[in-house]
């Protein structure tokens, strides 16, 4: 869909339509063809889309009093939104977040929100390779029956790639009540292959609160195993 801006004639077109991207680009319009998403009937696709027709599913069966809740709960949280920080996000957003990250790691659907502004406590993570495996040292041991650990990795990078943020995929990860995580059995089920020493791997990863369902920041970092 393009949204269009009309004088006399049209002068500004901004979206998608008939396979053209139409964008404003510094101090011109820029045309360029659209992309198709490759394989768009993939598993892991068909699994976002799963997961996102599950939670919605969810909120179109609650209540006006358990939306309320959620929209309440937002304002409690008063977070902003990313790309516009004039904007607070919405007790939908709110839920989508979070149950998104809890339905993809295998967990229930939280209906309910606590209301307290407990976020897991923070931490530093260094992933290494060590004896065939991929471990992720956290500067602090996790609670397994609270916590649970999101992990985004790359395939090895190319040297000189910095922005890898479209590369990142979701590996599984079995949270132990440990600072060290191994990681080289999700790693390996998501890739086919276990990264060896001297490549370099990109790494986006949070912790998320099975109580509260809130999460820290994710940490983003490149290292060289």
């Amino acid at each position: 869909m393009a949204l269009a801006q009309y004088g006399s004639i049209i002068t500004a077109l901004r979206g998608s339509i008939a396979g053209m991207t139409f964008q404003r680009g510094l101090g011109s319009n820029i045309v360029r063809t659209k992309p198709n998403p490759t394989k768009s009937s993939s598993l892991d696709r068909n699994f976002v889309r799963y997961i996102c027709f599950k939670i919605n599913v969810q909120w179109v069966n609650f209540s006006d009093a358990q939306r309320l809740t959620w929209h309440t709960f937002a304002t409690f949280i008063n977070h902003a939104q990313k790309k516009n920080k004039s904007l607070f996000v919405s007790g939908k957003q709110i839920f989508f977040y979070i149950n998104f990250y809890r339905c993809q790691y295998g967990y229930a659907i939280m209906t309910s929100p606590i209301f307290t502004a407990y976020f897991p406590a923070d931490f530093t993570v260094v992933p290494a390779l060590h004896l065939g495996a991929l471990w992720l040292n956290f500067s602090r041991v996790l609670d397994p029956a609270n916590e649970y650990v999101i992990v985004k990795a790359t395939a090895p990078l190319r040297p000189g790639v910095n922005n890898f943020k479209n590369r990142l995929m979701s590996t599984a990860c079995t949270t132990i009540a440990n600072a060290s995580q191994d990681i080289a059995p999700g790693y390996l089920s998501r890739f086919g292959f276990n990264p060896i020493a001297g490549q370099t791997i990109g790494f986006s990863i949070a912790i998320g609160s099975l109580w509260t369902g809130l999460l820290t920041l994710f940490q983003e970092s490149k290292i060289v195993l």
